[in-house]
């Protein structure tokens, strides 16, 4: 029976702990499931946005150089009158660009018939029949789909703007072309894990770059028939979930409306989930691990308690086969198993004192019997009180273990909603790293334009100075050929009075006629050459205010550029000092993140032994309750024997004797 007992109780102990545990299982399991998808479908929506913002990034600073460029008076003044002097200084500022840019990529000069003038690397050719250059003839700045280089054979997009002359006609463009091999290079770094798809495609579905692999020129990749391509001509982002040679795919695409490039992020679910299903394999070793505490915890418990039990049921024993010892074991324990000890030895003392004072005079029972009947009811209303309060505390328990098991539910719960926290966190501080590095890359750049706007300024300032000293010259010129005419004129009126008195002079005036003569012509030519002087100046003083007008406007263009740049700088420092506080935010969450689950494991281990001590009260209420009314029973009894005591005194004499 005693070991009944103990396996009745233990397997009691077990089942509700094994229970909730297989029951936390199977919720972390299916939790971790969803988890994991939301996790990839979030963390693909964040990817093709950073992506995007890279390709973005490339479209515009290309087309900020070219439109610059466009807007320069040298490539105006170059495209007007292409001249050997021009031409070397618009080669040396469009290798400056180049070298500014620094990504092996050449600028190009290309007149109004599709001719390209000057180019800083590879050679001139015709781009009449192109696509994009018949666009920009018509004045809007362009960005061509992937085609192959007439020069290099090599694929390549190409950045174009058109120039204007003073009156607004067309008269050329300015063109960059770009390697789409190093957008190839852009999408291999943008790879975040394993068997992962990155790549963008242009307005007709051709893959100018993929980081897998690298596209050939004679063999170009049409993807216009998948599904992120036909949604993206109604939409300009989305996202969803396909099956490709057996493997699931989440894909995320995002559609740039100036160029209607696609950029493309595919991410594989089974690697996304093998990670989820680490986390809960990581979760079953942990909750194994506490089942075999929480057996080795209940065996012990139940142990102590059926030890407990049989010392008692040891004592009841000697009680009914009139051994009236005791026990001195558990007596000091304060719950219900104790006081059941110390009912016990009571009854044991109570029945040593009525045994000897029997055996001593058994005269006086019947005297005695009426106080024994009064001290039996006495003893019965005890027990039943006693019975009352076990059944109370038992009850209490019962429920206090319930509570206790749905505490241990929620804070598997925590535990999981603080394990997807600590992902989560990690990941938003890698983006805002990320962010920071190309924020602080962003100013840079901007900072060195703002130092070539400056330079360009100060150069600007230079020619105006000389064209405003060349315009002072032509009007001291100006002043000295009337000075010429003037004199020339008086000359030739000097010569006519000399013909005059020479041919006064008759034949002795006729050599000074001659050089009369040829004074008046001298003076005649003069005055024609100084008026040939005056009209080349005219044109000279014409030309350098127009240069003048053109240089001041110019120069009000920088200065607007300059506080624009400058404008700009104080934005990018703003945004890193937000970027700096995300990330300080950032690392005080992951502090109390860990402060979190510290706690929580401290709840963990408080709750697991809790929760047995409390299923230990219990059982042992129970059994308490249960031998309370064997003992009311006992009592009761011992009450009706009472009345019939008198009655049996002479048997009583034969009976007691058997007590030791």
């Amino acid at each position: 029976m005693k070991k009944s007992i103990k396996k009745q109780l233990t397997s009691v102990i077990l089942a509700l702990v094994i229970a909730p545990m297989l029951l936390a299982l199977v919720i972390n399991f299916v939790a971790n499931s969803k988890i994991s998808k939301q996790s990839a479908m979030n963390m693909n929506d964040l990817q093709v946005k950073l992506v995007y913002n890279d390709v973005s990034s490339i479209i515009t600073e290309n087309m900020a150089v070219i439109e610059s460029l466009a807007l320069n008076p040298a490539v105006l003044d170059y495209l007007e009158h292409p001249t050997d002097e021009l031409k070397d200084r618009l080669y040396k500022s469009l290798e400056q660009t180049d070298a500014q840019l620094a990504d092996g990529n050449s600028c190009i000069i290309v007149d109004a018939n599709g001719q390209q003038l000057l180019r800083t690397v590879d050679d001139c050719v015709n781009v009449a029949d192109r696509e994009y250059f018949n666009i920009v003839k018509t004045g809007t700045p362009y960005v061509s789909n992937v085609n192959a280089s007439k020069s290099t054979g090599q694929r390549i997009v190409t950045f174009i703007a058109p120039v204007f002359d003073l009156s607004g006609n067309f008269i050329g463009a300015v063109q960059r072309n770009y390697d789409a091999s190093d957008f190839h290079d852009l999408m291999v770094n943008e790879l975040m894990e394993e068997n992962q798809d990155v790549f963008f495609v242009d307005d007709d579905g051709f893959v100018i770059a993929h980081s897998g692999r690298e596209i050939d020129a004679s063999n170009p990749e049409n993807q216009s028939g998948n599904q992120f391509y036909t949604e993206s001509r109604t939409q300009n982002q989305g996202f969803y979930q396909t099956e490709w040679q057996g493997v699931k795919w989440l894909v995320s695409y995002i559609k740039d409306p100036r160029t209607d490039w696609v950029v493309v992020v595919a991410r594989d679910l089974s690697v996304t989930q093998r990670s989820s299903n680490q986390a809960s394999l990581m979760t079953t070793l942990v909750i194994i691990i506490g089942l075999a505490v929480s057996i080795f915890v209940a065996i012990f418990y139940s142990k102590k308690l059926v030890t407990v039990i049989e010392t008692a049921s040891n004592s009841m024993e000697d009680l009914s086969n009139g051994r009236l010892r005791g026990t001195k074991d558990y007596i000091d324990r304060e719950d219900e198993l104790g006081t059941l000890i110390k009912g016990i030895n009571n009854v044991s003392g109570r029945f040593k004192g009525i045994i000897g004072s029997v055996n001593s005079n058994l005269e006086t029972l019947n005297a005695e019997s009426n106080s024994l009947d009064k001290s039996s009811d006495l003893i019965a209303k005890t027990v039943t009180d006693v019975s009352s309060a076990v059944e109370e505390i038992a009850k209490g328990a019962t429920e206090q273990a319930q509570d206790i098991q749905d505490v241990q539910v929620n804070v598997n719960v925590i535990d999981s909603a603080i394990t997807s926290m600590n992902e989560s966190t990690n990941n938003l501080t890698d983006v805002a790293n990320d962010m920071k590095d190309k924020g602080e890359s962003s100013y840079n750049a901007v900072t060195r334009l703002s130092e070539s706007s400056e330079k360009m300024t100060t150069s600007i300032n230079g020619i105006v100075d000389g064209i405003s000293q060349t315009s002072k010259a032509v009007k001291n010129i100006n002043d000295k050929v009337a000075s010429i005419t003037e004199i020339a004129s008086q000359t030739n009126l000097l010569a006519l009075n000399a013909s005059i008195e020479a041919a006064r002079a008759g034949d002795a005036g006729r050599g000074f006629s001659v050089v009369a003569e040829e004074i008046g012509k001298l003076a005649k030519s003069s005055a024609d050459t100084a008026d040939e002087i005056k009209k080349l100046m005219s044109v000279l003083s014409h030309d350098a205010e127009l240069s003048l007008t053109r240089s001041s406007e110019v120069q009000q263009v920088n200065t607007e550029q300059i506080e624009i740049i400058n404008e700009t700088i104080e934005s990018i420092n703003s945004l890193l000092t937000d970027v700096d506080s995300t990330i300080n935010g950032i690392k005080d969450i992951v502090e109390k993140t860990k402060d979190c689950n510290k706690s929580k494991d401290v709840i963990v281990e408080a709750v697991s032994s809790l929760s047995a001590i409390s299923e230990e009260n219990a059982a042992s209420s129970e059994e308490t309750a249960a031998s309370m009314q064997g003992l009311t029973e006992t009592v009761s009894e011992l009450s009706d024997m009472s009345g019939k005591l008198a009655d049996i005194v002479d048997q009583l004499r034969e009976h007691f004797s058997f007590f030791k």
